[in-house]
């Protein structure tokens, strides 16, 4: 009886034993089966009043964890399937400043809308010549340096996964009723608001992506007689005319150099032998007129602009002219270049997209 006692306490506890283990392996097998089946985390949407679009997941990840509205500006577009570049296609999502593209495994990667816009220009990136400079971030690879405002805001923000090399200089250009210094990027555009100084928005990314999905091809107009043939004898690319304006410059003269007024642009441009700087006028009626006094005064925009250029006023050297506002032809070209030309005169002023580009050209009665 012992033994029989004995054996029936093992074979319960066997039995008990193996009836765990199914119920184990069955719960096991049960809860495999429901992650499997629990769909991963819901994808996130957030729509925009503003222009009545949405993004989702992945794509709103990205824009949330890389800045959001202030670096890629509202979507201005549906996601939607497309081609780029002729090399991938996949879902993509426009935004004011930027494209985004969903990579799948890659992950989510920004568009390279600043050669897009400077090929849709009709003036595609060249190889550029400068050279190393202090302060300065020098990229062999196309021949540009950053320099500050622009690198600082370059380091802080993304770097090259972000903005990709430089390929321009720094040039100023105007945007809907702002002009400045500005540098193109292989993904964006910065732009230099010095009205902004010393705030988180002095760096600000152009709108790219709203220029190139709307943006209407370059109309090309025809060069004024006396500058017919211009692209012929100009040592560097011009593009084609796009503006042909007419308008009342100033204009002084110097030892060195001549400076200009051009208000349809709100800039002052002055030059020395082979080269030039365009600097945005900030004078305003409210400010002093005269800014060197003399027998010759240098006064308004050209004077408040040598004064707070450095170097300006002993590059240009001794005034040899007062002011003089005079009707002039001014010609912009799709590749930043422009040409000025004084009513009456013979000499043309041609400024490329770079400060060493410059040339003047004797037109002859």
């Amino acid at each position: 009886m012992p033994f029989h006692v004995e054996y029936k306490v093992r074979t319960d506890s066997r039995s008990i034993e193996k009836f765990m283990w199914r119920w184990l392996i069955i719960i096991a097998g049960v809860l495999v089966f429901l992650q499997s089946a629990t769909p991963a985390q819901a994808q996130r949407t957030q729509c925009f009043e503003m222009t009545g679009y949405c993004v989702s997941d992945p794509i709103l990840a990205y824009w949330e964890n890389n800045g959001g509205l202030a670096v890629f500006g509202y979507p201005i577009s549906p996601l939607r399937t497309e081609t780029i570049e002729g090399t991938w296609t996949g879902p993509t999502q426009w935004f004011e400043r930027d494209r985004l593209e969903d990579h799948g495994a890659e992950g989510v990667l920004a568009g390279r809308l600043g050669a897009l816009v400077l090929a849709n220009q009709g003036r595609p990136w060249q190889q550029g010549t400068e050279s190393p400079a202090s302060g300065c971030e020098y990229f062999a690879v196309t021949g540009y340096r950053v320099c500050e405002p622009f690198l600082s805001y370059w380091r802080k923000n993304g770097g090259l996964a972000r903005f990709g090399y430089p390929i321009t200089s720094r040039i100023v250009e105007a945007h809907v009723g702002w002009s400045g210094e500005v540098q193109y990027f292989e993904r964006r555009r910065m732009e230099w608001h010095t009205q902004n100084a010393a705030t988180p928005y002095e760096v600000l990314l152009g709108r790219l992506g709203a220029a190139t999905m709307i943006g209407t091809p370059v109309v090309c107009q025809t060069l004024p007689k006396r500058m017919q043939g211009l692209e012929r004898v100009v040592p560097f690319a011009l593009g084609c005319a796009t503006t042909v304006e007419r308008i009342m410059l100033t204009y002084q003269y110097f030892r060195n150099g001549i400076v200009f007024y051009l208000p349809n642009i709100q800039e002052v441009i002055y030059t020395t032998t082979n080269t030039f700087k365009r600097i945005v006028d900030t004078w305003s009626m409210f400010e002093i007129d005269v800014y060197i006094d003399g027998a010759i005064q240098i006064t308004k925009q050209i004077g408040k602009a040598i004064m707070q250029t450095w170097g300006m006023r002993d590059q240009l050297g001794d005034v040899l002219s007062a002011a003089t506002t005079a009707p002039a032809t001014v010609v912009r070209f799709s590749n930043g270049a422009m040409a000025v030309q004084i009513e009456g005169q013979d000499t043309i002023y041609v400024f490329g997209g770079s400060p060493d580009q410059f040339i003047t050209i004797e037109t002859g009665p």
